[in-house]
């Protein structure tokens, strides 16, 4: 148990969004897809943070259809899909901007103004002075190999 959620490998369900697999209670979509009912799911955290949705009120509607399935999911994986750039964490200036959700946020100042990105490694200066940017990486075998002379004369 970790911050009020039991997280379980084997018996847990996963958030669409979080991909956390736990036991809390998860949102499942009323969609059905080639006659088959939508197998996504989103935890009642992502809902709320995420979306601006009340899973108390989406668990009792009949037709209640996934952010996936109208086209809203704000997940990396969908917003990839999209040709979007992911966005990384933004609940929290989601809710300092006065904003309900990220969904929101995306809405209002743009999605494409979002774009998680990794922070590039610094540089690290190995005992003899050499930074990772100054030294070549050579395979050894090959470069030993490079001027002998194979076969008959």
């Amino acid at each position: 148990v970790i911050g009020g959620r039991i997280y379980d490998s084997s018996n847990g369900k996963t958030c669409h969004q979080c991909r956390q697999k736990t036991m809390d209670f998860v949102a499942p979509c009323k969609a059905m897809n080639e006659n088959k009912p939508c197998k996504i799911m989103y935890c009642h955290k992502c809902l709320s943070n995420r979306y601006g949705e009340k899973a108390e009120e989406v668990v009792t509607s009949d037709d209640w259809l996934c952010p996936k399935c109208r086209g809203i999911c704000n997940c990396s994986f969908c917003r990839k899909r999209r040709g979007q750039n992911p966005t990384g964490i933004l609940t929290h200036k989601a809710k300092a901007s006065g904003l309900s959700s990220v969904s929101e946020l995306l809405e209002v100042e743009g999605s494409d103004n979002f774009a998680y990105q990794k922070k590039p490694k610094p540089e690290v200066e190995d005992r003899c002075g050499y930074s990772n940017g100054d030294v070549e990486l050579v395979d050894v075998d090959k470069e030993k190999n490079k001027n002998k002379v194979v076969g008959k004369i």
